[in-house]
C-alpha cells in the first residue's frame, strides 16, 4: 500500500502532463494562453513532485528489505529513508526550478552554496550526529534490539536510532539519549553480538583446608543445576588467586542475554552458597588474626562432617543427636564419575544415597526407545529412600550427571537404630508420605490392593506398615 499510492499518483500526473502537452491538444485549445502557461506549470510540478514520492517509496521499500536481516525489527532504515527523501526532493526541487519554470541554477547554486556553509558552521554538532545515525545504519554496527555498554558504563537495550540521538532503555525503566556523534567517537561495547548470550563471573573464597578438587566439582554442579545457566558453552570453575582469607575460586557461566542477566546470576549465588552448605563448607571470612606464636601448620582437610551432612536431609530429622552420630560412624562418602549408573531400573536394593555434592539424572524407563530424563536432584536430596524403607525394586535408573559425592545408607546401618527406637518407623513413615504426598507415580506404581490399603489408612500408615515389615518388626 505504501508503494501503490505514489505510483496511482505519478501515472495520474503523468497522463495530466500528457493530455496538456502541446498545443494541439484538445484539453489545451479549449483553454486561453494564460490558463495554459499556468496549467502546464501546475503539471510539470505534480509530475515530478509524484515521480519524487514514488521513487522514495520505492527506495523505502528497498531498504527495509535491505535492513530486514535476521529478524526484522533488529533492523534501522527509518534514518536512512529520510536522508534519501531529502536527497530526492532536493534534485527534484532543482529539476523543476529548470525544467519547469526555465530558470538558471547557476546563481542558485551559488548562493545556497554560501548559505549552506553558514548553516553547516552553526549546526555543525547535529550534522555530526546525523552522519553518525547513518553510520550506525550502514555498518549496522547496532541494531534494535541490542544491548550495549558505553564507555561511561551505562547499559540499555536500543530502542531508536533517530537523527540526532541514540535512545536506549535501562533494566531500570528508565531511557538515556546518547547524541550518535558521540556513541560513535567513543568506545561502546554491543553485549548482543555477534552472539546475544555472553559470560558472567561470581567469585566465591572458600578456606585454604577444603579441597579445592571438591570445591570445583561442588561449583561446577551448582552452575548446572541453575535453570537458564546455558549448557553450551559450558560451565567454568577457575582458581583466580590464594591469598590469607583462602582460595578465590571463579564461577563462569553463560547467560542466553542481558536481560535475563540479572535473574540468572541471583540463582547461581542462591546455588552457590547452598551446595557448598549442603557439603558442609561456607565461605570464607575475611581473616584479621594477631598470632604471639608460631600459627599451626593448616592441612587440606578431606574428612567430610557426615553427621552434619545427615542432620539436613528431611528424612533423618526423626533421629536424635546420638541416633545420628551412630548411623554417620556406620557410612562413608563414596566418589563417583560422572556417567556413573548409580541406581538401575528393576533392580533389588535396599540402600538409599544422600547426595553431597554434584547432580544426579532420575531416568524414565525405557521401554524400547531412548530414556528421557524425568528429573535432575542437587545436593541435600536423597534418591533410593522408597528401596531402603520398604524393600521395593528400584523404580527408575540414576545417573550420575556429574561427578558426585554420595552417602550410602543400607538396610544393615539402619536396623539396629530401629532396633533401640521403634517409634523411629512412625517418623519415617509420616516424613515419607509428605515427600510423596504429590508423587503421582509412586501410586500409580502400587497395586490395586496396595492402593485400597492407602484410601483406608493413609500413605503413611500404609509405609509404616512395609518397612515395619521389612525391618521385621511389629507395625508401630
Amino acid at each position: 500500500m505504501r508503494l501503490i499510492l505514489p505510483l496511482i499518483a505519478f501515472a495520474m500526473a503523468a497522463l495530466f502532463d500528457w493530455a496538456m502537452a502541446g498545443d494541439g491538444s484538445m484539453l489545451a485549445a479549449a483553454l486561453s494562453p494564460s490558463a495554459q502557461h499556468n496549467i502546464r506549470l501546475l503539471t510539470g510540478v505534480l509530475f515530478w513532485l509524484s515521480g519524487a514520492w514514488a521513487s522514495t517509496a520505492a527506495l523505502a521499500v528497498l531498504i527495509r528489505h535491505w535492513a530486514a536481516g535476521p529478524g526484522a525489527q533488529s533492523s534501522l532504515p527509518r534514518l536512512l529513508i529520510d536522508v534519501a527523501a531529502i536527497l530526492i526532493f532536493g534534485a527534484t526541487l532543482l529539476v523543476i526550478i529548470s525544467h519547469v519554470f526555465g530558470l538558471p541554477l547557476t546563481g542558485i547554486v551559488a548562493t545556497s552554496g554560501v548559505l549552506a556553509a553558514v548553516i553547516g558552521l552553526a549546526v555543525q554538532k547535529i550534522i555530526a550526529d546525523v552522519f553518525a545515525g547513518i553510520a550506525l545504519n550502514i555498518d549496522q554496527a547496532v541494531r534494535l534490539g541490542d544491548w550495549i555498554e558505553t564507555v561511561g558504563g551505562a547499559v540499555g537495550e536500543v530502542k531508536e536510532i533517530n537523527w540526532r540521538a541514540t535512545r536506549l532503555l535501562t533494566l531500570e525503566g528508565r531511557t538515556i539519549m546518547l547524541p550518535n556523534s558521540t556513541l560513535v567517537a567513543n568506545q561502546f561495547t554491543n553485549l548482543s553480538a555477534p552472539f546475544p548470550h555472553f559470560r558472567q563471573r561470581k567469585t566465591i573464597t572458600v578456606a585454604n583446608t577444603v579441597p579445592p578438587e571438591r570445591v570445583v566439582a561442588i561449583l561446577q554442579a551448582a552452575m548446572e543445576a541453575t535453570e537458564g545457566v546455558l549448557e553450551r558453552p559450558k560451565p567454568l570453575v577457575t582458581i583466580e588467586e590464594h591469598n590469607i582469607n583462602g582460595v578465590v575460586y571463579g564461577a563462569n557461566f553463560w547467560v542466553p542475554n542481558y536481560r535475563q542477566m540479572p535473574v540468572i546470576s541471583r540463582e547461581v549465588s542462591i546455588n552457590l552458597l547452598k551446595f557448598l552448605d549442603q557439603a558442609g563448607y561456607s565461605p570464607a571470612n575475611a581473616r584479621h588474626d594477631i598470632s604471639m606464636m608460631a600459627e599451626p601448620h593448616q592441612h587440606i582437610e578431606r574428612r567430610l562432617d557426615v553427621e552434619a551432612i545427615l542432620a539436613r536431609a528431611p528424612l533423618f530429622q526423626a533421629f536424635d543427636a546420638a541416633a545420628l552420630q551412630e548411623l554417620a560412624a556406620l557410612v562413608r562418602p563414596q566418589e563417583v564419575a560422572a556417567g556413573t549408573a548409580i541406581i538401575r531400573e528393576g533392580a533389588a536394593g535396599a540402600s538409599l544415597f544422600v547426595i553431597v555434592s554434584g547432580l544426579l539424572d532420575i531416568m524414565a524407563p525405557a521401554n524400547g526407545g531412548a530414556a528421557r530424563q524425568l528429573a535432575r536432584l542437587g545436593p541435600g536430596e536423597l534418591v533410593g529412600e522408597m528401596s531402603l524403607l520398604t524393600g521395593t525394586a528400584r523404580r527408575n535408573t540414576v545417573i550420575a550427571a556429574t561427578p558426585a559425592t554420595l552417602i550410602e545408607i543400607g538396610k544393615a546401618q539402619l536396623e539396629p537404630l530401629l532396633a533401640r527406637s521403634p517409634d523411629i518407623i512412625a517418623a519415617l513413615s509420616r516424613l515419607q508420605a509428605d515427600r510423596l504426598a504429590h508423587s503421582d507415580s509412586v501410586a500409580a506404581s502400587l497395586s490395586v490392593e496396595e492402593q485400597q490399603i492407602v484410601k483406608s489408612v493413609g500413605m503413611a500408615g500404609f509405609l509404616r506398615e512395609r518397612i515395619a515389615r521389612f525391618f521385621g518388626k511389629p507395625a508401630v
